[in-house]
């Protein structure tokens, strides 16, 4: 008894289909359960920074960038807050330095101190400092 070929294409289609759930679930569904911590970043210059903009501490990557907000009193300043993974703890006096990509575009680049002293809480605010490349 020979299987034909509309059999086959079935089977075919089917397996199509349940790998494309399985990446769906893969990438989607595993990222929409990943919690963030919240952090406040203070910033007088956000040049490069935008929504979806990297945030990175030695070369990981913590998160990202999820608001920025504009201050027109008593002068011109940002609020930018940055969603990052709640696994990673960002420790106490961490430099935020504004820095660039080779591609283009802007990163938030977090510089840990040489001796760490504690942990921020979820909700910190940190300052942003200027460019240095």
């Amino acid at each position: 008894m020979a299987i034909n070929k509309e059999f086959w294409a079935g089977v075919f289609v089917l397996t199509g289909v349940l790998g494309g759930v399985g990446l769906y679930a893969t990438l989607v569904v595993d990222t929409a359960v990943t919690t963030f911590n919240e952090y406040t970043l203070d910033a007088d210059n956000v040049s490069g920074i935008e929504v979806g903009t990297p945030v990175v501490m030695a070369g990981y990557n913590l998160g990202k960038v999820s608001e920025i907000n504009v201050h027109y009193e008593p002068t011109l300043a940002f609020d930018v807050r940055l969603s990052l993974k709640q696994e990673v703890k960002i420790p106490n006096d961490v430099t935020v330095q504004l820095g660039t990509r080779l591609a283009g575009g802007g990163l938030i680049n977090l510089i840990p101190p040489d001796t760490i002293s504690g942990y921020l809480e979820p909700g910190a605010q940190m300052v942003l400092q200027p460019s240095t490349d």
